[in-house]
């Protein structure tokens, strides 16, 4: 991303993974400035073929179930844009990957909850969407 555009705050945000997920990071950076755009991308290959031919100041990858091989795609990413803000977003909490991931230049390592969060206070009866 040029300096320019970093100065004026203007940022361009490359998201990659399923929709829901896509929509949800969009709209939480999307609403930290009015300056921020964001990019999709469906799969790993995408918004790698994205990141050759565009410039982006940070990146968002949901690893999970995804066709990449972990780690080593990111340290050649990283290898590529050393510049680039590299975020994954995972379920695994297992601390080997997670060190894996930043050990290969990952800048941040997001870990989301596999389940939905159960509300607090139910109606008598009411049942919840894991039940």
């Amino acid at each position: 991303m040029s300096k320019q555009a970093i100065e004026d705050g203007c940022y361009r945000i490359l998201v990659v993974g399923n929709f829901i997920l896509r929509r949800g990071i969009a709209s939480i950076v999307g609403s930290l400035t009015a300056r921020t755009s964001i990019v999709e991308a469906q799969s790993f290959r995408d918004g790698k073929a994205r990141l050759r031919c565009e410039e982006f100041f940070a990146a968002f990858f949901h690893v999970d179930g995804e066709e990449q091989n972990g780690p080593l795609d990111f340290q050649v990413l990283r290898a590529n844009h050393p510049q680039l803000i590299l975020t994954v977003l995972s379920r695994s909490d297992s601390p080997g990957a997670i060190l894996r991931y930043l050990a290969a230049g990952v800048n941040g390592y997001i870990l989301h909850p596999a389940r939905r969060i159960r509300l607090q206070h139910q109606p008598a009866g009411a049942r919840s969407a894991s039940d």
